[in-house]
């Protein structure tokens, strides 16, 4: 098979779907002391593929780039956010909520796009949007409480994608710039926590083999984000966007048959519309690809 990116991309969605899992390792663990060793490693991960490269120059370059490094900081700090609600999410058993969250990232990535980049919406789209909200809006009303995580989840990579759009620096050095700004937060909570003896969030110590784990958390991060970039270059779109829901489909799965969380028919309506807002949104992507493949076939005519 010529083309490979299309199984670097499934491969990178079914390592992401799993990683429920990996997480669950170290699930014992304090979620803001996991969250600190994340950000460290994985800077110590992107510094060494750089460093690999030998692209150190690219960071030195970066030094008269202002507006870069501010939109760095802010993709940064909404990544970390990211990450942490994730980890916090997995670790308390909500792993179904973590799977809501990236069925609705591209609804959310629909409605940046139409309020931050004046993007117009398809009539699927629009119909997407609704269904979407509606499922959401039942879950609010029958469980009483807003999915908070789903949305935190959701909405931070949503916007922390925007914002990578305006970002021209391949994957691993802007991660590494981001890690870099996150880097003196995260050692101030981790030496804090350090203090506070929080390294769990029962008081037990940490297992040895945890602390082994706990360097890969970087290697976890950075590698599949690597791969990712590599096998997007020869993969369209619209096969993207269908192959990114194998990631939600395979944490529900964890979620329900790995770890016992309760799928009631609350959860069972919501996904239900949410799932109806997928499919619209899936079939807005094969027309438009469709359309421009008309396009480029009267071009060449």
């Amino acid at each position: 098979m010529r083309n490979k990116g299309p199984l670097l991309v499934l491969f990178c969605y079914v390592l992401f779907g799993i990683l429920p899992i990996y997480w669950k390792l170290i699930g014992n663990l304090d979620p803001y002391f996991i969250l600190a060793n994340r950000v460290v490693w994985s800077l110590a991960f992107a510094l060494f593929c750089v460093a690999i490269k030998g692209q150190w120059w690219r960071i030195k370059a970066l030094r008269h780039e202002g507006k870069l490094l501010r939109t760095l900081l802010v993709s940064g700090a909404l990544l970390v956010v990211n990450w942490g609600s994730y980890i916090i999410a997995v670790n308390t058993d909500h792993i179904i909520d973590a799977s809501l969250a990236y069925y609705l990232n591209p609804i959310m990535s629909i409605l940046i796009g139409c309020f931050f980049f004046r993007e117009q919406l398809t009539g699927l789209q629009k119909c997407s949007v609704a269904l979407a909200t509606l499922g959401v809006l039942y879950g609010v009303v029958s469980f009483g409480v807003v999915p908070w995580l789903a949305l935190v989840i959701g909405g931070t990579f949503a916007l922390y994608g925007a914002l990578k759009k305006a970002v021209v620096l391949d994957g691993v050095t802007s991660l590494a710039i981001e890690c870099l700004w996150m880097l003196v937060p995260a050692l101030i909570g981790y030496v804090w926590l350090v203090s506070q003896g929080r390294f769990t969030m029962d008081g037990s110590a940490i297992s040895w083999w945890q602390w082994l784990i706990l360097p890969t958390t970087g290697i976890i991060t950075g590698w599949p984000l690597v791969i990712f970039a590599r096998g997007l270059r020869t993969t369209s779109y619209s096969l993207s966007g269908i192959l990114m829901y194998i990631n939600p489909t395979l944490q529900l799965l964890c979620g329900v048959f790995l770890y016992g969380e309760h799928f009631n028919a609350i959860y069972g309506v919501m996904f239900a519309f949410v799932w109806a807002a997928v499919l619209l949104y899936l079939a807005s992507i094969l027309l438009e690809h469709r359309r421009q493949q008309r396009q480029r076939d009267n071009l060449r005519q």
